[in-house]
């Protein structure tokens, strides 16, 4: 049974999904792994005894049937991003303090997440040439990676301090002149949570966790265990594209927290199912 077909969305909305689905499942297991560790960090501790007992070895050989889970787990292991505390059959598992900073440098945004935002924002704007049409798209990309959106052309802004990181970009690709660094506590006539929306298009992504809500219900109600993995993947792949904001920068019905809640209660062995596909 097929995405519009069950829900009877439009075509625009079913293609908005499969892209973001797209980018999710083009994401190495690994990467995967460690991003939803951290975001449902209470869904994998305490690990006793059942099905999720001992290492986290013991858990994704569990569950697969394949290679894909525990080489994800030995690749975290090998590259010191995840460990195993507790004593046996009480076991537990723990982040490194390495895998936070892979994981913050990633969703550099989620830093407000446990950090206060000071209120001020990050503003860059540009005017390069043609002639520089390649130093403007690694411009664009870099700015990407430092969380940076884009409410409107040749404008970024971001709500982290980035002054010596922005510094260091201009500088080293020798585009003084060409780019303007601003700190700004407010921006005239729009509130940060306008800011917000516009930057990351947050319209788009709160009605597509709203459509999800919509239709966990249903997927519940039909009682077809391929389809719910189905759904909580899509799920997935939204929370995965999700810049990870904090809280006083979201709409006022925001509907990822809600839609995290009502995904994660089916629990740690439905996310590993669909992270690595499994049957």
């Amino acid at each position: 049974m097929g995405l519009v077909e069950f829900a009877n969305w439009d075509v625009k909305t079913a293609i908005l999904f499969k892209h973001r689905l797209l980018d999710y499942e083009n994401t190495p297991s690994s990467k995967l792994l460690l991003s939803s560790m951290i975001k449902f960090e209470d869904m994998y501790r305490p690990l006793k005894r059942g099905p999720f007992h001992f290492e986290m070895f013991d858990v994704l050989d569990d569950v697969n049937g394949e290679r894909a889970a525990k080489q994800a787990g030995i690749y975290l292991y090998r590259k010191d991003l995840i460990k195993v505390k507790g004593e046996r059959g009480n076991k537990s598992l723990a982040l490194t303090t390495r895998a936070h900073k892979i994981f913050y440098k990633e969703y550099p945004l989620a830093q407000l997440r446990v950090q206060k935002w000071d209120g001020f924002w990050t503003i860059v704007a540009y005017d390069l040439p043609n002639t520089k049409r390649g130093d403007r798209d690694y411009l664009r990309k870099k700015l990407r990676d430092l969380g940076f959106g884009m409410p409107q052309e040749s404008l970024y802004i971001c709500p982290l301090p980035l002054a010596d990181a922005l510094r260091q970009l201009v500088e080293g690709e020798q585009l003084e002149g060409y780019v303007w660094v601003l700190r700004a506590e407010t921006v005239l006539g729009l509130s940060n949570e306008e800011v917000a929306k516009r930057a990351w298009n947050l319209g788009q992504l709160n009605d597509l966790y709203a459509r999800l809500l919509e239709i966990l219900p249903k997927v519940k109600k039909s009682g077809n265990r391929d389809l719910l993995a189905q759904w909580q993947k899509y799920f997935l792949a939204l929370d995965f594209s999700d810049p990870y904001l904090p809280d006083e920068l979201l709409p006022h019905d925001w509907q990822g927290q809600r839609c995290k809640r009502e995904f994660s209660k089916l629990g740690v062995f439905g996310l590993l199912k669909s992270i690595f596909n499994l049957s």
